[in-house]
């Protein structure tokens, strides 16, 4: 993604990952973006008496789901650009209009349900 286009985005760009507890962009620059830490985060908290073990497992997946976050959306926008070469009988019903759901709510266009 290059650095004018990246200023255009309401997000800040990735790839993202995962530094401790600190997630930011793999390499933050300022003539892309002015945010170089998204989230400071301690960590996650299971329910008491959940199992501890479990807990730390699926906290761990949440926060590799956040950091893909720049890409899907990438990918999804992608996808929404080649929908108009797609025949109606190659896909499923009404799944250009869930992509356009899907990409609002994650640009902060719209809260619609995905």
């Amino acid at each position: 993604m290059s650095a004018t286009n990246a200023i255009n985005n309401s997000h800040t760009p990735g790839p993202w990952m995962w530094s401790d507890n600190r997630l930011g962009p793999v390499n933050p620059d300022l003539a892309a973006s002015n945010v170089h830490s998204i989230l400071d985060a301690e960590g996650g908290y299971g329910f008491l008496g959940s199992d501890v073990q479990k807990t730390i497992a699926e906290l761990d997946a949440d926060r590799v789901l956040i950091a893909a976050a720049p890409c899907m959306l990438a990918m999804l926008q992608e996808l929404r650009e080649c929908a108009s070469y797609w025949s109606e009988y190659d896909v499923p019903v009404g799944i250009v209009e869930r992509l356009d759901a899907v990409i609002a709510k994650a640009t902060g266009q719209q809260g619609g349900a995905a």
